[in-house]
């Protein structure tokens, strides 16, 4: 029987950088890279969300919110890259802006409102 080899950290850097994916989301869910799709239904609610939660933390100065142009490592040893429709961030991490996918935080809350399946992933 052969076993699909889970790719990496590593693995999934390599492959997101490459030319030939320029401009794409991908994501690495369980070892296997998936293209994040977007749709007009998912992003709609992401804006309505965003500009709900945005009102409110200028008023309490609570966070930050970012868009799903940035991805999160939730988990280095189970290799899971999430990218967000809309992820809030506390100002309690110690620091604010991150440089490169910030590892995912208990502080943090993330929503994505695409629908993921099994189908959809894509190995390279």
């Amino acid at each position: 029987m052969l076993r699909e080899r889970t790719l990496t950290l590593a693995d999934y850097r390599r492959i997101s950088d490459s030319p030939e994916n320029s401009g794409r989301l991908l994501e690495l869910i369980d070892g296997e890279i998936v293209e994040k799709m977007g749709g007009f239904t998912p992003s709609q609610i992401a804006w309505e969300l965003a500009w709900l939660l945005k009102n409110s933390l200028a008023q309490n100065r609570l966070g930050y919110l970012t868009g799903e142009g940035g991805g999160y490592i939730m988990s280095a040893e189970q290799s899971i890259i999430f990218i967000p429709d809309i992820a809030f961030i506390s100002y309690e991490p110690p620091s604010p802006v991150a440089t490169c996918c910030p590892v995912f935080r208990s502080q943090c809350a993330a929503f994505s409102l695409n629908r993921r399946s099994r189908n959809s992933k894509r190995t390279n």
